[in-house]
């Protein structure tokens, strides 16, 4: 966190020596409170910036999306958000890491195909995320997750999603897919199992967040959607 002891020359007095600003990164200092601001465009008001904690997590993700019936089917996996957002030239640092995204993806006689819908979901949230810097809470980012669904249309599409922000999942399933998230517990501790999803493809996506325990015994995440399954292993701390 910044403090005026630590304020550099990318910072420069804005309007004041009690108010900078650093344009590379385009946020505020007020020197009095020591809070680090960035200017929210929708309220036009400046808000206290959140810098993204990092978790000392190691994880990987193994699967394959495999559909049946003549299903098309796709996986997508994002190892890296900050990564690809920054490749979009979007800053995501008020983001926990690790920060990935793993989905996978059906589709129905009137939705998109898959393809299309693996494209277009995360080129929607990555905005999203990028355009709030302050402390996400789980519930934003649950509607984040299923307004991106809603707004490309894809809320008719067989799909599941899981955002891991941090020490967070973030998880949506829309249509008929229907989600299961298993958190296996290393050592003694007692597994975990969470179901989301509707099997009769109708009504707005269904979302959860789930927060992971800090611990030095390992811990694996499984993610299946309907037709579309994908695993993903070893998430441990």
């Amino acid at each position: 966190a910044l403090n005026a002891a630590s304020v550099s020359s990318q910072w420069e007095e804005h309007g004041g020596p009690a108010w900078l600003h650093n344009k590379e990164r385009n946020l505020f200092f007020a020197v009095n409170t020591g809070k680090t601001l960035w200017l929210d465009k929708k309220t036009g008001e400046h808000t206290e910036f959140h810098e993204g904690q990092e978790y000392d997590l190691s994880w990987r993700i193994e699967g394959s999306a495999q559909a049946r019936g003549g299903k098309q089917a796709m996986k997508v996996v994002i190892a890296d958000l900050h990564e690809a957002a920054a490749a979009l030239k979007l800053d995501l640092s008020h983001i926990d890491r690790p920060a990935a995204y793993f989905a996978t993806f059906g589709c129905c006689a009137t939705a998109a195909p898959a393809e299309v819908a693996a494209k277009g979901l995360h080129m929607r949230l990555l905005p999203r995320l990028a355009e709030f810097r302050g402390a996400w809470a789980d519930d934003d980012l649950q509607e984040a997750l299923k307004d991106s669904f809603v707004h490309l249309g894809f809320d008719s599409c067989e799909a599941a999603v899981v955002l891991l922000l941090g020490v967070r999942l973030v998880a949506a399933a829309s249509h008929s897919a229907r989600g299961i998230v298993t958190i296996h517990a290393g050592g003694e501790g007692s597994d975990s199992i969470i179901q989301f999803g509707s099997s009769e493809g109708v009504g707005e996506p269904t979302t959860l967040c789930v927060e992971l325990e800090e611990s030095p015994a390992g811990q694996s995440v499984v993610l299946l959607s309907g037709d579309v399954g994908l695993g993903c292993e070893e998430i441990a701390t």
